[in-house]
Parts: C-alpha cells; sequence; structure tokens
C-alpha cells in the first residue's frame, strides 16, 4: 500500500498520532519524497472535509500535517500542487490555512527561484481580485467612506488583507536590508514583494479610507498602517543609504582607476559565474538523485506483478501505474524486463547479506562453514519461490549476450558475501575453490528447484545437502593432494580472476 493510502486510512480511522508517526518516520522518507504531491493533495482534500464538516480539530491536525509535509519534501514541487489548491478554492477560512502551509515552503524555497515566489504572490493576488466590491463603492463621498467597513463584503476584504500581511511579514525579514528597490528592472525577490504589495494597494483599498494617519482606528487603519511601513521605510531607508555612500565618495575626493575599476569587475563575475557552475552541478545532482528514487520505487512495486505479467515491460507499466505514476514512465527502462530482473538480484543479494550479518553478529563461536553455506543457499533460494513459474523466463533473459556481465556479476557477488560471512578470509588458493564451487552448487540446485514439485520444495534441499557434502570431500582431497591442488589453483585462479577483473567487481564490504 502507497504511504498516501495508509495516510488517507489513519485519516478515516482518526488515529492521527498514527499519521504523524508515519510522516515522522525516517523509514518512509523515501516514499514521502516521491509522493509529495500526492500527499500534499489528500491532506488539502481532508482540510476541505474539515472545514465542510466544520470540524476544528481535523482542520486543525491537517494544517499541521501540510506543515511536516512541506518542511520533509521539495518546496517546488509542494509549491505546485498548494497553488493549484489556491486557484480553486472559495473558501476563505481554506485559503488563510493554505497561506499557512505556503509560507512555510516559501520560507524553504532557493533565493534564486524568484519566479517561483513571483507566481505564488500571483496567485494570491488572482484570490483577492476575485472577490467583487458593492457597486456603489466607488461612489461614497469622503464623509461616508468609514460606514464601507460595516459592509460584509468590505470586511472580508479587509480581514483577508490582514491575513496577507502576517503572510508575508516572515518573508519580508528573509529579504535582503541593503539591496536597493528598482536599482535594475530585473527580478529580485525584493523586486517582486515590492509589486505584489503595490498592487494590493491599487486594487481594493484604494476605496477605503487609507490616508496615513498615525492615530487611525479603524480596520482599514490595520492594513494600510502595516503596508506603508513596507512600502515607505525600506525605500527612504535605501535612499538613505545610497546618499550617505554619494556624499562620502564627493567628501574625499577618492576616484577608482579604470585598471581598479576593471579588477573589481572581473572578480565579481568570476564570483558569479563559480556560483553558477556550483548551482548548476548541485541542481544536477538532486534531478538524478531523484530520478534514481522514482525507479527504484517503481521498480520495488513492479515486482508485485512479476507472477502475473512475466519480467516484462507490461509488469513495468503496472508498477508504476500503483504508485501514482503514468504508464509512460516506463520509459525510464529502456531495456525492458532485464532491468527489473537485475533490481530483483541485487536487492535479493542485499537482503541476504543482512541477514547473514545478523546471524554472525555477537557470535564468537566458531561455526561449521559448510552448513552456514548450505543454509545461506537455501535462504536465497527461497526468494525465487514466489516468481517460480517465470524463473525460465528469467533465466533466458540473464543468459542474453548483451545481459552476461551482469549475470555473473549477481552470482559472484551473491557467493562472495556467502563465504565473507562463514568466515572466510583466505588469501590463497581457497579463495578462488571456495567461491567456484559455491556458485556451481547454487546454479545446480536453481536448475533441481525448477522441476521440484515436492512438498517446500524437500527433494531441493535434500539435493543441496549432498552438493554441499560433495564439495567439502573435494576440498579435503586438495588440500592432501599438493599436485592436484597446484594445476587446479592455476585454472580456476586465472578463470575467476579473469571473470572479476573483466566485470570490475569490488568485493570490498568494509
Amino acid at each position: 500500500m502507497s504511504l498516501v493510502n495508509q495516510v488517507k486510512s489513519k485519516l478515516l480511522a482518526r488515529e492521527y498520532k498514527d499519521v504523524f508517526m508515519l510522516l515522522r518516520s525516517a523509514e518512509n522518507e523515501v516514499l514521502l519524497q516521491t509522493e509529495s504531491m500526492e500527499m500534499v493533495s489528500a491532506l488539502v482534500d481532508t482540510l476541505i472535509e474539515a472545514r465542510t464538516l466544520n470540524e476544528a480539530k481535523l482542520l486543525s491536525l491537517s494544517e499541521d500535517l501540510l506543515k511536516l509535509v512541506v518542511e520533509k519534501c521539495l518546496p517546488q514541487e509542494v509549491l505546485l500542487e498548494l497553488l493549484e489548491k489556491v486557484e480553486t478554492t472559495k473558501d476563505d477560512e481554506i485559503f488563510t490555512s493554505l497561506l499557512k502551509v505556503l509560507q512555510v515552503a516559501l520560507l524553504r524555497l532557493n533565493e534564486s527561484k524568484v519566479r517561483t515566489l513571483e507566481w505564488s504572490l500571483n496567485t494570491i493576488l488572482s484570490y483577492i481580485n476575485s472577490i467583487q466590491l458593492p457597486d456603489y463603492v466607488s461612489k461614497v463621498g469622503t464623509d461616508e467612506e468609514k460606514l464601507l467597513e460595516c459592509d460584509e463584503t468590505i470586511r472580508r476584504v479587509l480581514l483577508l488583507y490582514m491575513t496577507i500581511l502576517l503572510f508575508l511579514e516572515p518573508i519580508w525579514k528573509t529579504l535582503n536590508s541593503n539591496d536597493i528597490i528598482f536599482k535594475t528592472t530585473s527580478a529580485t525577490r525584493k523586486n517582486v514583494v515590492i509589486c505584489f504589495i503595490l498592487q494590493l494597494i491599487g486594487n481594493h483599498l484604494i476605496y477605503l479610507d487609507v490616508q496615513h494617519k498615525p492615530c487611525k482606528t479603524t480596520d482599514a487603519g490595520v492594513p494600510e498602517g502595516k503596508i506603508l511601513q513596507y512600502i515607505v521605510s525600506p525605500t527612504t531607508y535605501c535612499g538613505h543609504i545610497k546618499d550617505c555612500r554619494i556624499s562620502k565618495l564627493c567628501s574625499t575626493h577618492v576616484r577608482e582607476t579604470f585598471d581598479e575599476f576593471r579588477a573589481r569587475e572581473e572578480q565579481k563575475e568570476k564570483k558569479t559565474l563559480t556560483q553558477n557552475i556550483l548551482n548548476s552541478r548541485t541542481e544536477a545532482i538532486d534531478k538524478d538523485i531523484k530520478v534514481l528514487v522514482v525507479k527504484e520505487s517503481i521498480l520495488e512495486a513492479a515486482l508485485d506483478y512479476v507472477p502475473s505479467h512475466g519480467w516484462s515491460k507490461n509488469a513495468l507499466v503496472k508498477g508504476a501505474e500503483s504508485v501514482n505514476y503514468p504508464s509512460v514512465v516506463n520509459g525510464l527502462f529502456p531495456k525492458g524486463g532485464i532491468e527489473l530482473l537485475n533490481y530483483f538480484h541485487t536487492h535479493c543479494n542485499k537482503k541476504l547479506a543482512d541477514q547473514l550479518k545478523r546471524i554472525t553478529s555477537g557470535n564468537n563461536d566458531a561455526q561449521d562453514s559448510a552448513k552456514f553455506a548450505r543454509k545461506a543457499i537455501e535462504i536465497r533460494l527461497r526468494m525465487l519461490i514466489p516468481y517460480l513459474q517465470h524463473w525460465p523466463q528469467a533465466l533466458g533473459l540473464m543468459s542474453l549476450p548483451p545481459n552476461i556481465p551482469a549475470s555473473l556479476a549477481h552470482i559472484l557477488t551473491l557467493v562472495d558475501k556467502i563465504c565473507y560471512y562463514a568466515g572466510d578470509r583466505s588469501v590463497d588458493f581457497n579463495w578462488y575453490t571456495r567461491r567456484v564451487g559455491l556458485a556451481s552448487i547454487y546454479k545446480a540446485t536453481e536448475l533441481y528447484m525448477l522441476q521440484d514439485n515436492s512438498q517446500d520444495f524437500e527433494k531441493t534441499w535434500k539435493f543441496l545437502g549432498r552438493r554441499v557434502e560433495e564439495a567439502r570431500i573435494l576440498h579435503d582431497f586438495l588440500i592432501k593432494s599438493e599436485h592436484a591442488s597446484v594445476h587446479i589453483q592455476n585454472a580456476v585462479g586465472s578463470t575467476f580472476s579473469t571473470a572479476r577483473n573483466i566485470l570490475g567487481l569490488n568485493f570490498d564490504r568494509r
């Protein structure tokens, strides 16, 4: 079940503590990143439902859950879904709740994402512009302006302005106070915010009593005073700084030479170029990581469809759809079923290594390496049982020439892990014989397993036991026969080393 569906079922059952535990769990971080947009959509739907049912507790809970998701996921992704919800809502309370969540996302947004900030503020502005003021507003005289605040629509606008200014306050504090407003026509965060505030003044407050009076006590004076604080104070401050610079230059009569100017500008350009390169590299790495996360979630889900669709693109399509990705995402896997099969082998080998590590950790007693290897091979082969119906297809795919290097890599990695956790630390001929022997035993037992119809594959495990015992006898013989061991050492050693070097394998597990 996807993380979104788990959260939905917990919310439906009113198990709110479990929902927080699911979202805060470190095990679910990757899933949460992958399903961030769907999670935001689901939680906003819960928020709307709480508003419809007038459940204040659920409404507050939904806000907290949304903030938690926004804090853990990429702000660009959640913003896309949040702004879509803001555009479609018609309820002021829902709008206010979404603004609280939007504030958290914008505070986490990278400073270079100026257009994203602009788009977010324009969405808020569109909501305000959608409110229709009464026709008589533009015809009211000066003496009647204060009476406007008794109108229901006017009071709604004033409350929304107060909410927006509360939303804007922490964002304003993050802006660089040394930037001069409109020094350039390029889009900067401060220019975008100032333009937004100017548009707020020009839409609805233009009809209200917004003359700047310190003693004003009307509701209209609350947003008016705050807006004027944003507009007037920063401009005056920046202008003062600018004038001080000019007066300082004039008083000291210090002029910068052309060479100094060129050196300073070149240094500034070099710094900007370096920063841009670092930003582009970071974005490329983030993109690669995101693609890997998406691919892994699809491959993991696709394994559930192998029993019905085999090791094919159909299984990948079904897997993508089950984790809420479009079927065209299977284009991420141009090689088709073999990519799913490679993921399965890698996943199973890692799972086996984890189990063997748990078995051997804290156990200092000497163990029978043959029994240990037999048990490890049985554990690994049991992982094939759910997919045994389509395993001949898997063997056929692995035997194709382009896929042979990966297939060899999987089997060599498997036997090396078994030998390592069995206590093999040899650096002589035994290193090769054990691994070649185990690989042969594993593949022979795998083929025998395909035609075994006994209960719980009892005959397969007996076959495995006989092969392990035979290998033990052969190993003892080779140790006692020095002449035979020399010839076999040369053959086995060169073959194994060549295969490992061609595949570029590294068996370092530390």
